[in-house]
């Protein structure tokens, strides 16, 4: 069937009936479009939404479906589709969001001014739905002049900054990547010729001539050549003006591959072909023999090849060898040049492209030398240190950083760590909730840039659009001339003591304070800060300090500039040190109306007790304490009502109080009967030997400079791990597999393989599935496709799939997939409604759905989003004991301080792929998160965890937790506030007693000063209930098959729901064929025109997706 090209608009996505939004702004003389940007949109500047000019310097707009409550959770105005072109103050400053919406607004300046405007269409090329951006040149609408047309192939599998969704990586018109069609109107009075641009994006399979078996799917280029010459091509010459000439074809990386084979194979077409920085390795030979073979040109086509001279030493030899096998063609005129200073990156191809576009406007060979101004400058070392003058600046255009300020001397500095104040040179920087791209930063050495940088190399700092607070960013340069800097989330600082953490307030001058309590005898306490994204607890920034030893309140104050902390004494008293809240529980902890509950009390050592108890967090509940012949205090609770009654324990020592020291909840169901025992269903731990089992410890999410988004090499990251004290490994690139270890040369010929086994460890195959290979959560560039981990299949990235498809492909083929931080996707403060994306009732008919589903990430990069746990305990209510769901805690290493963080011990008798399989399929694991990574293995440890069945008694061992929480379900402090949600402690202590209880599950938490460790889920039914088996055989059943006609030229696809698509996916796990349904629940597919072999047949309905197999003869 003919493809059909389909060309739209840029729209916002509705989410409501009813409402809409009026925007209306005036804006500084000039100024040539006006755009809309804000959390209705996600934040995508690439997305923002063109103003209509009603006047020379007013512009309107209304957004159907836009709430005034949508528009008080921010908006900007630009005057370009990129956070270069955002508005600014009137003297150029920063503002705030805007939350309402003005009669109108008033822009007072631009952040800068484009000269130029990309249009997107929307088309579908080779059968992927695709966005193609054309540049058309200054005076195109005022003339009627035809152009020559440039194509830049860009391929989706590279990017820098993980978790920006603005950050477009190989961007051909990007201000901070290649600034192409910038360059060429800057060079047009030099006689370079004025182009029309057109930039399109492909994947890595497209741009690759051969298959290459490390790489599944590769050897694609005769099929995107297909499209992209008899379909985007035709589309471009009929939309726009294109002159009667050969076209201009540009890539690099990857996209040089089909750049390369695109103009050998069609001369008549293509006229010249850039091609910057090759990755020949993945296709070797290829190209000479394409050359060796290639036609006499009748025409001179030229080939512009380049690589850059801080590139390994195989790129500009393989580079330098492909220009001797093409210059064998005849007619073909080969330019070959080493640019000087240039690396494997965007800017550095950006930079070097206006050396090419000169020689191309005469056919000569490009200059070495990048004449575009780089902001990299040579490094001058500190000198006369007391008389010497530093400046910061920064800004989110490398190339053009903004003057911040000049650093202030002083001799009262600290650095990270230390106690000890040093001299040195310091400034902090306020930079805006409003900045979600990359920022980057360097000092000048003197009041401006003219006598050089400190720095050789700009430092940057990622920044996500989840990112809703002003950030910090601390820079110093010492008297040696080296630099510290921390970045830090306004709102993330906290005291960490020996008992507990209390969270700063955030005051005037980059001040911090906290009142903090210290009722024991250990004084000690650091400061420690959160990330900029997130405020994730990144550990101490301050040394450690104490207060005095019959201190048991302090104000403390934290000064970021300096790194500095003053502490004002405000109480004394005794010390509550040797009390330790040895248990407290509640039996039964879940249940009915009308029930009793006994709770029980234990303190190791003595002091004053207050005890009170809330219902539902409002109505005082009066408790009458008794205390028992061990010295319990011993409580009972007659007749409950429904809801959540709460238990707080408060301690008392003379004038020294601990409010809060230990706190329990009951939860109330509404049902009447009761059951007087209850049956555990569901014990991951039950065959495990705890006196003979191996623990090896293992981390499921990890990334390399595979995915282009981290500095370390597979080697680097292996060889880390490895002295970490990990035994068991995998590297999880963005839909990039990087496995066998043994072949890391192979895909990075800078890299050293090695063997896992001689290592002592297991690798694991897998790859992180992130869809159109690109790294963000939103819904442009991926976010309907949530990140998930894909083990023991090979795959690679499969831009087609839904995620059900994804799913179910996998289940078929019998691999297992972890839910990568599902926090990300999923927003504690949204009331959702059941069984929308992202709801735990989403989650959990997808875990029923697809066994291959075994767990959800529930710690990830540290504690980045605590809200993990509550969903993973709000799926676990849903989908316990008939399915449970297991918890991991994975790095997700994309930066050299998120390394060993996390790590899970798995329980297993042999360090074998079969063994792991086991242990992950059963649950046979502990998972932890350690505050500062240290890699010693801090986080509580798990003895053993021993169940006792005919006590109703589950016991969890360990030397080194300083408390043992148990937790089921969740609750809301809050009527109706979605955010006030919190998984429920229903006791404490290394025994819980599962009598009577009526929760389906309960899991222990444990935590001491170093960090936290959680065991996996046991479940529940009450005595009587139906059995496991019982509840998942009412999952109604679906009937899905395919069979082969009998002259095997089609395929009959059957489902008892009606299908939406059908794919064909064949054993290298690529796509050979899709067909779009009707709803139908029978459908014919020709399959003449594929390939015999064994095929998955992948179904999708609206509810789910289903799997069979299929051989072609």
């Amino acid at each position: 069937m003919k493809k059909l090209i389909v060309l739209l608009s840029a729209v916002i996505a509705v989410v409501q009936i009813g409402r809409s939004a009026t925007f209306d702004v005036k804006v500084p003389e000039g100024t040539k479009k006006c755009y809309v940007c804000g959390k209705f949109n996600g934040w995508s500047a690439v997305d923002a939404v063109a103003m209509t000019m009603v006047d020379t310097d007013r512009f309107k707009l209304e957004l159907p479906d836009v709430s005034e409550s949508d528009v008080a959770n921010g908006f900007k105005y630009l005057c370009g589709r990129d956070w270069a072109y955002v508005e600014k103050s009137a003297s150029g400053g920063e503002i705030d969001n805007r939350t309402v919406t003005g009669s109108p607004d008033v822009v007072g300046s631009w952040a800068s001014v484009p000269q130029w405007e990309v249009e997107t269409l929307e088309m579908v090329l080779n059968g992927i739905s695709r966005q193609v951006r054309v540049y058309l040149p200054e005076g195109y609408d005022e003339s009627s002049e035809a152009y020559p047309v440039m194509y830049y192939n860009t391929v989706q599998q590279r990017y820098n900054n993980a978790g920006a969704d603005d950050d477009r990586g190989d961007d051909f018109f990007g201000s901070v990547s290649w600034n192409a069609h910038e360059t060429m109107e800057a060079l047009r009075s030099e006689g370079v010729s004025p182009y029309i641009m057109v930039e399109v994006s492909s994947f890595l399979p497209e741009n690759t001539v051969d298959y290459n078996e490390d790489f599944e799917g590769t050897g694609c280029a005769d099929e995107w050549l297909t499209a992209f010459v008899g379909e985007l091509m035709p589309a471009i010459n009929s939309r726009y003006r294109v002159a009667d000439e050969a076209a201009t074809i540009v890539g690099a990386d990857y996209g040089a591959l089909f750049g390369l084979y695109t103009a050998i194979s069609r001369p008549d077409l293509f006229g010249r072909c850039v091609a910057m920085s090759p990755m020949l390795w993945i296709n070797p030979g290829t190209f000479d023999e394409l050359a060796a073979s290639a036609s006499e040109r009748t025409a001179a086509q030229y080939f512009y090849l380049s690589s850059g001279s801080l590139e390994p030493g195989w790129m500009t030899q393989g580079v330098s060898s492909l220009a001797d096998a093409l210059g064998g063609i005849s007619g073909a005129v080969v330019h070959n040049v080493v640019f000087e200073g240039a690396a494997h990156d965007d800017e550095d191809w950006g930079a070097s492209f206006g050396n090419i576009l000169r020689a191309m406007a005469d056919g000569s060979s490009p200059s070495a030398k990048v004449n575009a101004v780089r902001s990299k400058a040579v490094s001058r070392a500190a000198a006369d240190f007391a008389s010497s003058v530093y400046t910061l600046y920064a800004g989110e255009d490398a190339d053009n950083m903004q003057r911040i300020g000049t650093l202030a001397y002083t001799e009262d500095f600290r650095k990270q760590g230390s106690s000890t104040a040093v001299k040195a040179y310091v400034i902090t920087n306020d930079i805006a909730a409003s900045l979600k791209s990359k920022y980057y930063w360097n000092v000048a050495c003197g009041e401006d840039a003219s006598a050089g940088w400190l720095l050789a190399d700009n430092k940057s700092i990622g920044f996500s659009s989840k990112k809703d607070e002003i950030s910090w960013h601390n820079v110093a340069v010492l008297e040696d001339g080296t630099t510290a800097n921390v970045a830090a989330h306004s709102k993330g600082f906290k005291v960490v003591t020996a008992t507990s953490s209390t969270a700063m307030t955030r005051g005037e001058a980059h001040l911090q304070t906290a009142t903090v309590k210290f009722p024991g005898a250990d004084k000690s306490f650091s400061v420690h800060y959160g990330s900029v994204n997130s405020a994730s607890d990144m550990g101490a920034i301050s040394a450690v300090c104490n207060v005095s030893d019959n201190c048991v309140e302090a104000v403390v104050t934290y000064d970021f500039n300096l790194n500095k902390v003053t502490v004002e004494e405000t109480a004394f008293g005794q010390s509550l040190d040797d009390v330790v809240v040895e248990s407290f529980t509640a039996v039964p902890a879940v249940c009915s109306v009308g029930q009793d509950v006994a709770v029980s009390l234990v303190l190791d050592g003595s002091c004053g007790v207050e005890i009170s108890c809330q219902r539902d967090f409002a109505e005082d509940v009066p408790v009458d304490v008794r205390r028992g012949s061990d010295g319990s205090y011993e409580m009972t609770l007659s007749g409950v009502k429904e809801g959540i009654y709460t238990f707080m324990v408060d301690l008392v020592n003379g004038s020294n109080r601990l409010d809060g020291a230990a706190e329990i909840n009951v939860r109330v169901l509404s049902s009447s009967t009761s059951s007087a025992s209850t049956l555990l269903t569901v014990n991951p731990y039950r065959s495990v030997d705890w006196s003979s089992i191996g623990r090896y410890k293992a981390n499921f999410h990890t990334h390399t400079s595979q995915s282009f988004d981290t500095k370390f090499t597979t080697t680097e990251v292996v060889d880390r791990y490895r002295a970490a004290g990990y035994s068991i490994l995998s590297l999880t690139d963005h839909d990039a597999n990087s496995y066998p270890w043994n072949m890391f040369s192979l895909y990075n010929p800078a890299a050293e393989d090695r063997d896992p086994w001689s290592m002592g460890m297991l690798a694991v195959p897998g790859v992180e599935l992130s869809k159109d290979r690109r790294n963000s959560w939103s819904e442009k560039t991926g976010g309907e496709f949530n990140h998930h981990n894909d083990f023991f299949t090979g795959r690679k990235g499969q831009e087609f799939m839904s995620l059900r498809e994804s799913y179910a492909y996998t289940q078929a083929i019998g691999g297992m997939q972890i839910i990568n931080h599902p926090g990300q996707y999923w927003n504690l403060s949204t009331t959702y409604t059941p069984g929308a994306k992202n709801s735990p009732e989403w989650h959990a008919e997808n875990f029923r759905l697809y066994d291959s589903l075994i767990g959800l990430e529930v710690y990830n990069q540290g504690n980045r989003r605590p809200n993990d746990r509550i969903l993973w305990d709000q799926v676990l209510t849903l989908t316990m004991p008939e399915r449970p769901v297991w918890g991991y805690s994975c790095d997700d290493t994309h930066t050299a301080e998120q390394y060993f963080r996390n790590y899970e011990f798995m329980l297993m008798p042999e360090l074998t792929i079969d063994a792991l399989k086991e242990a992950m399929r059963e649950g046979q694991l502990v998972i932890s998160y350690e505050y500062t990574g240290s890699g010693e293995n801090k986080a509580p440890a798990v003895t053993s965890i021993d169940v006792d069945e005919s006590r109703s008694l589950i016991t969890v061992v360990s030397d080194d937790a300083d408390m043992i929480e148990w937790i089921s379900s969740t609750h809301q402090e809050q009527s109706g506030v979605a955010s006030s949600r919190k998984s429920t402690v229903v006791g404490i202590g290394k025994t819980f007693d599962y009598s009577g209880f009526q929760g389906s599950y309960v899991r222990a938490r444990l935590t001491n000063k170093y960090g936290e460790t959680a065991i996996q889920p046991f479940g529940f039914v009450a005595d009587g209930q139906s059995s496991v088996d019982d509840v998942r055989s009412t999952t109604p059943g679906v009937e899905f098959s395919v069979a082969l006609a009998q002259d095997a030229s089609t395929a009959v696809v059957t489902c008892s729901e009606p299908m939406t698509r059908i794919s064909f996916v064949n054993a290298a796990g690529v796509v050979a064929k899709t067909v779009e349904c009707g709803a139908d629940c029978e459908v014919s597919v020709n399959v003449d025109n594929l390939a015999h072999g064994a095929y998955v047949i992948v179904g999708a309905t609206e509810r789910a997706a289903y799997t069979a197999k299929l051989m072609l003869p």
